[in-house]
Order: structure tokens, then C-alpha cells, then sequence
């Protein structure tokens, strides 16, 4: 059998939908670190959220694999972690997988894990979803700018 388990998924980032005073949300752009928590199913799982300083979930529901997991492992009295990385949900968001990765190779000392290609990732991704909101935002600009009218030229119409 197996001594640990260590589950990892993603939840949407918390205020991702909000609206402010000027109307509807601009798309959000990810920068800095992603806030990760866990579930544990016992006091050793829960002394390794602690060791690595991750705030459990108060609340909220696991689904998937990784809630058949946790209930299974909680049955057994398995040692079973879920760390749960906010994320956007429009695009990939590698910050939070970074997160998730770095958490996980804390907690799993025989493992090295290397998180700047993730990083590296993760900025020129931000830079691609930056390119891509900044021209959609022009864009939707320039279809509402009001028509260039001049009597200089001549209208077909009137």
C-alpha cells in the first residue's frame, strides 16, 4: 500500500468575476504568487500542511478524482493531502501550478523539484495573455470611437 497521498487541483481566483464602479471587469492578468490550501485527511497530513505553511480550507467541496481520493484515504486513515491553487479559469495559469509544485517539493524530501522553468513559463505567458487583452481592449476601443466625420470630403450619402 501506499504511506502518503498527495493530491493537486486548481480553484477559480477568488474576486476573479467582480465588478468595479466603471462597469464590467477588465480580464485579469496574472501576477504574483497564486494562494494555495489544503485538506487533510489526518494529524500527520495536517502537521505537513503546517509545516509548509498552507491555510486549510474551511470550507468547500472536493469532487473528481481527487475527492474519491481524499475519501477513500480518510476511510483507511491514509495520510492524504489536497492542495488547492487558485487559478484563472480562462487560460493556463502557471504561477499557480508553480505554487502547487513548490508546496510539493517541501513536503517530499527523497524529490528535487525545480520550479524556474515553470516560472519562465509562466512570465511569457503573462506577457502572450497582456499582448492579447491589451489589443482585444483596442479593439472593442475602436469600435465604439465615435465615426471621423469631415465636410471636407464629400458624402455618398447625403
Amino acid at each position: 500500500g501506499c504511506r502518503e497521498i498527495v493530491s493537486l487541483e486548481g480553484l477559480p481566483r477568488s474576486g476573479e468575476e467582480e465588478e468595479d464602479e466603471d462597469g464590467p471587469p477588465e480580464p485579469p492578468i496574472p501576477t504574483g504568487p497564486a494562494k494555495v490550501y489544503g485538506v487533510a485527511t489526518t494529524e500527520r497530513a495536517r502537521a505537513m500542511l503546517a509545516r509548509e505553511k498552507v491555510d486549510e480550507m474551511s470550507s468547500g467541496v472536493i469532487t473528481g478524482a481527487s475527492g474519491v481520493l481524499m475519501w477513500m484515504a480518510e476511510q483507511r486513515k491514509v495520510d492524504a493531502v489536497c492542495l488547492l491553487a487558485e487559478a484563472f479559469r480562462q487560460f493556463p495559469d502557471a504561477r499557480a501550478a508553480a505554487g502547487l509544485v513548490h508546496i510539493v517539493d517541501g513536503m517530499l524530501k527523497n524529490i528535487a523539484v525545480e520550479i524556474e522553468p515553470l516560472m519562465e513559463q509562466a512570465e511569457q505567458l503573462e506577457k502572450q495573455i497582456k499582448k492579447a487583452v491589451d489589443a482585444a481592449l483596442s479593439a472593442q476601443q475602436s469600435r465604439q470611437a465615435p465615426p471621423h466625420t469631415s465636410s471636407a470630403s464629400p458624402s455618398m450619402y447625403g
